[in-house]
């Protein structure tokens, strides 16, 4: 029997009110493993640039190390990777200047 109605979605568009169902969307883009180490470490890797820079600046390195060894490879757990080794290295560099 055919459906009196006529086709329901007669556009043949996708449902714009999401899956009915409860199903995750296929198409959805999945989260990167721990991102939020990853946006820790850059937190903490731009810190570094202002106060607190050995303690942050290492912290930045840790994190990063450790979202980038478990799978993330977004560009957010380099920043913050890059952002901490500098922070570090500038700190580094300033203690010797002044002491």
């Amino acid at each position: 029997m055919t459906n009196p109605y006529g086709n329901p979605n007669p556009y043949g568009q996708p449902n714009p009110y999401g899956n009915p169902y409860g199903m995750p969307d296929p198409n959805m883009k999945q989260a990167q493993p721990y991102h939020g180490l990853a946006i820790a470490s850059l937190v903490l890797g731009i810190l570094s640039f202002f106060c607190f820079g050995l303690i942050a600046g290492g912290l930045a390195i840790v994190f990063a190390a450790i979202a980038k060894g478990n799978g993330n490879k977004s560009g957010v757990a380099t920043a913050g990777l890059v952002c901490g080794i500098v922070g570090f290295v500038l700190t580094l560099i300033s203690l010797t200047v002044i002491l």
